[in-house]
């Protein structure tokens, strides 16, 4: 039998999507879903004059359910440094690996 090689940065061995694109889909069908949701709740709970609040509420369902997925996403390992594939563990965090550090210093 031949082993598998596998590319870190594939999220399965027969997919060919990467887990940062996977990471991006999940992103956004939370947030759609979850503004769709919260915004209809608060619609149905407050009734048709109150739009404008079921909307702001929507969108403060998506932000709080995104942070969450985000959250989720670097502490699994999802995104990794682009030069030694180890994970990032938060939003922004760089890698302290000699290949970042080249590249801040401009080499």
């Amino acid at each position: 039998m031949i082993p598998h090689i596998t590319n870190p940065t594939v999220g399965h061995m027969n997919s060919s999507i990467s887990r940062q694109t996977r990471a991006l889909w999940q992103l956004a069908v939370a947030a759609i879903v979850s503004a769709a949701v919260g915004a209809a709740g608060v619609l149905v709970w407050l009734g048709w004059h109150a739009i404008l609040v079921s909307v702001m509420a929507g969108v403060a369902l998506a932000v709080a359910v995104v942070r969450f997925v985000t959250w989720l996403q670097y502490r699994s390992g999802v995104y990794r440094c682009r030069f030694c594939q180890r994970p990032l563990r938060r939003p922004g965090a760089a890698c302290d690996c000699p290949g970042v550090q080249a590249a801040r210093e401009g080499r």
